[in-house]
């Protein structure tokens, strides 16, 4: 329907003129003849017509923007509450491990259960693509290790960790958390 008008303005705007040399004084310039009415006509109607396409665009675009953050935040929460499921049984037994040793004096089965739970909660993290990061005696690399402490010991290569005084943790290939380690010069 919009080529039709674009055709329809195009052939209006072209038909034959008079000649520049010849000069018509027939009709005053501020009276429109009736072929420019009609281009006029089908140039406000492709124009409206442009100008409702661009409101549906923008309608359509804005929904998209609104259906996307909504997805989002779903995707995030389905993330929390997979990640929560999966930490809730080590919570658990940290629990009732804690009661246990409230009634009890046997400090090496209180032990061995918080063994198991530590095991347990590792697991649970593994599940969920979080793994420790391995520093002791390891090269430091600055992008995984945080440097706390620089010692000098005979025998160790310089820039090996010597001491991890907190566990580093990654997700995937991101650091969550880097390993803060003592350093040797």
């Amino acid at each position: 329907m919009s080529k039709k008008k674009e055709e329809e303005i195009k052939e209006t705007c072209t038909e034959e003129r008079a000649p520049e040399a010849e000069e018509t004084t027939e009709t005053p310039a501020s009276a429109p003849t009736p072929d420019l009415e009609a281009a006029l006509k089908a140039a406000q109607d492709l124009a409206d017509e442009y100008k409702l396409m661009a409101q549906r665009e923008r309608a359509d675009l804005e929904n998209y923007k609104r259906r996307n953050a909504s997805l989002r935040a779903d995707a995030y929460d389905d993330g929390v509450s997979e990640c929560a499921a999966r930490l809730l049984p080590v919570m658990d037994n940290l629990e009732r491990a804690l009661a246990a040793a409230e009634k009890s004096e046997d400090f090496d089965a209180l032990l061995e259960g918080v063994r198991a739970i530590a095991k347990q909660f590792a697991a649970a993290l593994a599940d969920v693509h979080v793994t420790p990061i391995e520093a002791l005696n390891a090269q430091f690399d600055p992008a995984i290790h945080n440097a706390v402490l620089h010692t000098e010991e005979e025998g160790v290569p310089e820039n090996t960790v010597t001491a991890e005084m907190l566990k580093g943790y990654m997700y995937k290939d991101k650091v969550l958390r880097h390993s803060m380690v003592k350093v040797t010069n």
